[in-house]
Parts: C-alpha cells; sequence; structure tokens
C-alpha cells in the first residue's frame, strides 16, 4: 500500500485488520500531527503481523507529496501544512507543476499524461532529500 502521506490512526488501524500476511506500507512523508504508523507495532494485532514500512525516496516521492501539497494549498490555504508547502523549496515546486496537475484534473487527463507534463520539473528539483 502507497500513500501520499503517513496513514493516519484510523486508517492504519483499517490497514491493519483488511489485509493479511506481510505488509508494505510506503509514504511520501511523515504525519507530524496525527500520524499511525505507531498503531502497527504498538497493538496487539500489529505486532502479530509482518509489517515493513518505508518512507519513500527520490522523484517518486517528491511527486506524491507534490499531490498533497497541490491539494493542501488549494483546498485549505490557512492551514499550517500549506503555509510549510508555501515557503522554498516547495513554492516554486508547487508554482510550476500545481498549474499542470489542477488542469490534468480538472480535464480528466491520465496520470501518465500528467506525469509526462510536470516530470522535468520534478527531476531537476536538486537535491530531491531537500523537499523530504
Amino acid at each position: 500500500m502507497y500513500s501520499t502521506f503517513e496513514p493516519c490512526p484510523l486508517c492504519a488501524g483499517a490497514i491493519t485488520v483488511a489485509f493479511r500476511g506481510r505488509i508494505t506500507v510506503g509514504y511520501a512523508c511523515r504525519d507530524p500531527i496525527s500520524g499511525g504508523l505507531r498503531v502497527l507495532t504498538d497493538t496487539d494485532i500489529g505486532r502479530r503481523r509482518r509489517w515493513q514500512v518505508q518512507k519513500l525516496r527520490g522523484p517518486f516521492a517528491v511527486f506524491a507529496e507534490l499531490l498533497l501539497a497541490v491539494y493542501t494549498v488549494e483546498a485549505r490555504p490557512a492551514s499550517l501544512t500549506a503555509a510549510r508547502y508555501r515557503e522554498a523549496p516547495w513554492r516554486s515546486l508547487i508554482e510550476t507543476a500545481g498549474p499542470a496537475l489542477a488542469r490534468g484534473r480538472d480535464r480528466g487527463e491520465a496520470v501518465e499524461q500528467v506525469v509526462a507534463t510536470i516530470w522535468p520539473a520534478i527531476a531537476q528539483t536538486e537535491p530531491a532529500s531537500d523537499l523530504l
């Protein structure tokens, strides 16, 4: 299971109950307020499972978090998270790729088409680790 944001406690619980066997959870950015990945190891059912939790890295992680950043700045402009994304280095990436993401969403374009449009901006983001 991959996520743009660290699953909240309720989502982590749902993942625990819904999937069997080994579960890999990949996420692009940590939730500093209500991250739920501790549910995976701090509960009885979570301890019985074989979890693999990994933070995504590189351009794929930048793209995944960019989806969250563009949505947050647009939908909740007064939030603390939106304020974080309006600062460098996210600001320039949102200004470059944000309109293409919104246009693709509004037109119902395929994800592959939108990614092809914005990938050069993501790939030029150096170093990507500064964003993550």
